[in-house]
Order: structure tokens, then C-alpha cells, then sequence
């Protein structure tokens, strides 16, 4: 059995867990989920991959309070690269989006 027990420190909440059985501390950061992130990228940008940093999201959540800090920091990152990259290539949809339109109104009729 750990005891668990949240400590804020200047930066990040840390979880620290005592284990009983040996008379060691381990320390852990509990991480991001960029929930916001994923939600605006999901829904504003490429979509496809906004739900996959979504899911990745609450996958960080479940990791997290399961212990497994390992799992929800890789699953935190990819959440991240997959926002971001969502909204990369949103923007890069909307420019082209707009250059199309741009040009298909500018052609004057035969």
C-alpha cells in the first residue's frame, strides 16, 4: 500500500508516494492534459487529429490516477504534438481555403 500525498510546489503539483514496505520516497510529476487544447483543436481546426489528442487528453487523466505517471507523461506529450499539429494544419486549410477562393473570384468570365 502507498500513501499518497499532493505536495504544490513553485511550478507543478507533485505527487509523492510513501511505500511502507521500504523506507524510500518516490516523487513523481503529475502532468498536463491540455484538455483546453485538444477541445479547441478538435473543434476549430483539423478535426481528425483533434480527436486523437482528445482521447490522448483523457487517457493522461485515467494514467494519472491509476499511478501510472510513465504512461500519462508519454500520453500527455503526444497530446500536445497532436494539438498542435491540428492546428497547423488548420491553418494551413484555411489559408489554402481562402487562396482558392481568392482566385476563383478574381477570374474574370469568359
Amino acid at each position: 500500500m502507498f500513501v499518497f500525498v499532493i505536495a504544490i510546489c513553485d511550478t507543478k503539483p507533485s505527487a509523492l508516494f510513501l511505500n511502507p514496505r521500504t523506507p524510500q520516497l518516490m516523487t513523481s510529476v503529475i502532468q498536463t492534459d491540455y484538455l483546453g487544447l485538444a477541445f479547441f483543436s478538435m473543434l476549430c481546426c483539423f478535426w481528425p487529429l483533434g480527436i486523437a489528442a482528445f482521447y490522448l487528453s483523457q487517457k493522461t487523466n485515467k494514467a494519472s490516477a491509476q499511478g501510472d505517471f510513465q504512461g500519462a507523461n508519454t500520453a500527455s506529450r503526444q497530446a500536445l504534438w497532436l494539438s498542435v499539429l491540428s492546428i497547423v494544419f488548420g491553418i494551413i486549410t484555411y489559408i489554402c481555403a481562402i487562396a482558392v477562393l481568392i482566385s476563383y473570384l478574381s477570374a474574370k468570365p469568359p
